[in-house]
């Protein structure tokens, strides 16, 4: 499995001498990327899913507890504001154009 590829896990979340690990239902182990979220979860069983950042580390895109939810992707403040800000943008520029 090549570095970049998307992963889906589930397995036991436990805390490494290097940070978090996913120990997955299949068997192996999954070194995940430190994060406060993350640390939360640590001595649960938890559903991950990261794009794969090195030859056995996972970067984290959605975690959550197993028989929870899945959480929804939340677009940041700032790509919001900027999307805004452009249709403004494209839309002023063309009210302008229309008068010249």
């Amino acid at each position: 499995m090549p570095v970049g590829d998307f992963i889906n896990e589930s397995g036991l979340l436990i805390d490494g001498p290097n940070g978090p690990l996913l120990k997955p239902d299949k068997g192996g182990t999954w070194q995940l990327e430190p994060s406060r979220r993350i640390s939360k979860l640590v001595g649960n069983k938890v559903h991950v899913e990261a794009v794969r950042s090195g030859f056995s580390e996972l970067s984290v895109k959605r975690i959550w507890r197993h028989g929870a939810k899945r959480p929804i992707l939340a677009c940041g403040l700032i790509e919001l504001s900027m999307v805004i800000a452009s249709a403004a943008l494209g839309y002023a520029l063309w009210i302008a154009g229309y008068f010249m």
